[in-house]
């Protein structure tokens, strides 16, 4: 593996989180859990500061295109983590229902932040191919 690949993995890894605790934070799916939820207001400005912060690092036009989809992504595997690990150890009862609305959810939280995620990539990418 590269030298170079480390640090990129863990500046994303890193994004993924922040990504995942403002989308857990900000959805409305976890209000009556979470102790102090905040406004998805929030989540969008979380989406559009991580897809900035991927637009200023990234070089290449490629990596711009699918790095903001992967953070996203994976704020939305750890929102569906949070929100179904109740049911997978045993504390609450799983149906269908509660498992299509969880996965209706996710797809939403999907769809809502990708569009802040790539403004922000695509002002961070110009402002990186402008000072070059």
């Amino acid at each position: 593996m590269n030298r170079a690949v480390v640090p990129a993995i863990a500046y994303m890894l890193g994004l993924s989180m922040l990504m995942g605790l403002a989308i857990v934070q900000s959805t409305s799916y976890l209000h009556n859990y979470v102790t102090h939820s905040g406004s998805p207001v929030a989540m969008y400005g979380v989406a559009l500061v991580v897809g900035l912060a991927l637009g200023l690092v990234t070089e290449r036009l490629s990596l711009l295109l699918i790095t903001p989809l992967i953070v996203v992504l994976d704020g939305a595997l750890i929102f569906f983590v949070v929100a179904y690990s109740p049911i997978w150890t045993g504390h609450a009862l799983g149906n269908v229902s509660i498992v299509n609305d969880l996965t209706r959810q996710v797809i939403l939280v999907v769809f809502v932040n990708l569009i802040p995620a790539y403004f922000g990539a695509f002002v961070g990418g110009f402002i990186t191919q402008t000072r070059q």
